[in-house]
């Protein structure tokens, strides 16, 4: 059994079994960084198929998956066009006119006054 003292009053409270059970079974938070944080439980996600499984329910249902290997692409031609087209989707468009960087601060000379 499972034995409880309180701080607060001189009583000793003892739990059964079941309780004991339920209050081990899990701890609803995790001691992360000296902080106290709520542990969530996530549903596992299905795993996603390998390849050889891909290929077999491709041929399966006569359709063919789509991705581009480099390795699938036969021709230099094709293969530079394919890296040319991959660099111009990832690339910040440059500006063709460049304008002058102006300081924005304010520069004040001190003067005597008149």
């Amino acid at each position: 059994p499972f034995v409880y003292f309180s701080v607060f009053r001189s009583t000793i409270v003892t739990m059964s079994d079941e309780e004991e059970q339920v209050q081990t079974s899990y701890s609803p938070a995790v001691k992360v960084g000296g902080m106290r944080v709520a542990r969530h439980v996530r549903e596992t996600e299905d795993k996603p198929l390998p390849r050889s499984e891909l290929m077999k329910q491709a041929a399966e249902h006569n359709s063919e998956i789509t991705s581009v290997r480099v390795t699938d692409l036969l021709t230099k031609e094709e293969l530079d066009f394919h890296d040319k087209t991959v660099k111009a989707m990832h690339d910040k468009p440059q500006p063709s006119i460049s304008k002058p960087h102006t300081d924005p601060t304010r520069r004040i000379i001190q003067q005597p006054m008149k």
